[in-house]
């Protein structure tokens, strides 16, 4: 059963533990039992996904996508677009570029990392905090549209976001490039700082006597607006985990796409 804080308002003293899904006679919520269960689902996932994981043959080119047989193991083959212009010229791309020299004297990689911090950081808050913003608050003004299994809806096409950000992402990655997709998830940030505007504008309306019952003011737009402009941003932030292996791989070899 689905404990909201108006139930337990109404049970006051009976259950100490908060909102949420419990089991009938138990008092349960099963959050432990949810996250031990996904835990060992996910571990075993990583382990098994991990045997599947290999890196190209050390002689394989971008020019030569063929495995080379034994015979040119000991010849030198090189990438075409290796730069040996600092002596450090690249022999294929599993060896890539020493890290030290990656990490201080590379602009790509303080600005990489910016860009992954800044997109992941804006991601989990609105993870964190997008379901709340639409229950306090669109909720307060829209109730016959913001139910609970409205507000529970929100939160299944936040993960199917993330589900197809990673997926639909990466392979459009193929098509635009790397660094074009980064630029493209560069509009998560109008996204993200649009948020708190649009729900002080919501609250703004709704403070000044303003509801759902009066016709001058439709919330719709504004719900809608928070709803779409939100799961698109969580596909930026699924986007951008599943792109990076690839993109350092490209600006710095493939032995630093686990990196």
């Amino acid at each position: 059963v689905v404990a909201t804080e108006a139930d337990l308002a109404k049970c006051s003293g009976l259950i100490s533990t908060g909102p949420g899904v419990y089991a009938i006679g138990t008092g349960d919520t099963g959050v432990a039992k949810a996250m031990s269960a996904l835990g060992i689902f996910y571990g075993v996932l990583g382990a098994v996904g991990s045997r599947f994981m290999k890196i190209p043959h050390p002689h394989w080119t971008v020019s030569s996508p063929s495995r080379m047989n034994d015979s040119s193991a000991g010849e030198n083959t090189t990438c075409e677009n290796s730069d040996d212009s600092d002596g450090l010229r690249k022999e294929n791309t599993n060896s890539g570029l020493p890290a030290s020299y990656v990490t201080t004297n590379t602009t790509q990689f303080p600005l990489l990392w910016l860009a992954v911090f800044g997109n992941a950081t804006g991601g989990l808050a609105l993870l964190s905090s997008s379901k709340l913003m639409l229950t306090d608050i669109f909720a307060g003004v829209a109730p016959d549209i913001v139910t609970p299994a409205f507000s529970t809806g929100y939160v299944s096409a936040l993960g199917l976001g993330m589900s197809a950000g990673r997926f639909g992402w990466s392979a459009m990655s193929d098509l635009l490039g790397r660094k074009q997709s980064y630029a493209l998830f560069g509009l998560g940030i109008p996204i993200v700082g649009m948020t708190p505007y649009l729900c002080h504008t919501v609250v703004d309306l709704a403070s000044g006597g303003v509801t759902t019952s009066c016709p001058e003011v439709n919330f719709w737009p504004y719900l809608m607006t928070f709803y779409t402009g939100s799961v698109l941003a969580i596909t930026f932030y699924g986007g951008v985990f599943s792109i990076l292996p690839a993109y350092i791989a490209d600006l710095f070899g493939q032995k630093h796409a686990g990196a």
